[in-house]
């Protein structure tokens, strides 16, 4: 059971329920997931606790692996961002709340606060029916890539797994490859981060995965790792690499993963935030988001 504010205890596998049960009145923000709280929990030490039944969270910031509080609800906020402040300052993470999803509209009236929009932590949200149909000029350059890739390659196959079991092996190989493709001296630690991240993806066998993959000649050259999210209209994709030497597999694989997201009667994928790397951002942003679930940095005055 997630205790009462201020203890805390170590995110576990049995807190995916009561996590749930704070987030689903909200918008499904990407860093209060519980697949991707527990998959980015590399280090072990990310902790949760309840406020004013708000769900406080102890993250690792993704790339630094610097710790921040955050939190989501709408349950006395001011009084919850005072405590939570006080208690960060207390405990050496400064006074900053991190990631505090926007929905929270009402802190907009207050003066007690700065709140600073967080651009590199947005969720690209993407209209589903929209890229599948890859209709008139605003998709023009994705529909010329996914056209370029299906003439350019033979032998093309798109496959779907709700378990991860048959592709662990191949998934895991084919992101290596990309990682090693893309290596440089400053983003060591942000592949790192990223591959023990779905190394612990991973090991889990929840029923509401979709992994999209695509295949030239029987291996393996794209994945998608989605998540469907119960009762809601979106998908969450957690992870997305491919073999660039294909061109044009981006915009195919997520095509693919529209085509299966339909069938899933999914109207919105979050493709998550872009953490502020400039090739993330122009990838994403290409792909023509409809929204952004946007977040904000709070400090307290």
């Amino acid at each position: 059971m997630i205790p009462q504010f201020p203890e805390f205890k170590k995110l576990e596998l049995s807190d995916k329920d009561e996590i749930e049960n704070f987030t689903k009145k909200f918008s499904p923000y990407s860093d209060f997931n519980f697949v991707s709280m527990w998959s980015w929990d590399t280090r072990g030490d990310m902790a949760v606790s309840s406020l004013n039944n708000n769900l406080i969270v102890r993250f690792n910031d993704y790339l630094s692996k610097e710790q921040f509080y955050s939190f989501i609800g709408d349950n006395e906020v001011e009084k919850t961002i005072n405590l939570l402040s006080d208690f960060s300052m207390k405990n050496g993470l400064g006074s900053k709340l991190r990631l505090i999803p926007e929905e929270i509209r009402f802190l907009n009236a207050t003066n007690s606060f700065i709140i600073i929009p967080d651009q590199d932590n947005f969720d690209y949200i993407y209209n589903v029916n929209d890229f599948f149909a890859c209709e008139g000029k605003k998709y023009e350059t994705q529909r010329n890539q996914i056209n370029r890739f299906k003439k350019s390659n033979f032998n093309i196959s798109t496959k779907v797994f709700s378990s991860f079991d048959e592709i662990k092996d191949d998934i895991l190989k084919l992101e290596f490859e990309w990682k090693a493709a893309k290596m440089q001296q400053d983003r060591i630690l942000e592949f790192i981060n990223e591959s023990e991240a779905m190394s612990r993806i991973l090991k889990l066998d929840f029923s509401n995965f979709r992994t999209v993959c695509i295949y030239c000649d029987d291996k393996l050259i794209g994945f998608c790792i989605n998540e469907i999210i119960p009762n809601t209209q979106y998908a969450l994709a957690h992870f997305a690499k491919a073999n660039t030497n294909f061109s044009g597999i981006y915009s195919f694989l997520l095509h693919e993963t529209c085509k299966i997201l339909i069938q899933e009667k999914r109207l919105f994928l979050n493709y998550e935030q872009d953490l502020g790397v400039e090739y993330l951002r122009h990838s994403k942003s290409s792909f023509r988001p409809i929204k952004f679930l946007k977040k904000n940095t709070i400090i307290k005055q």
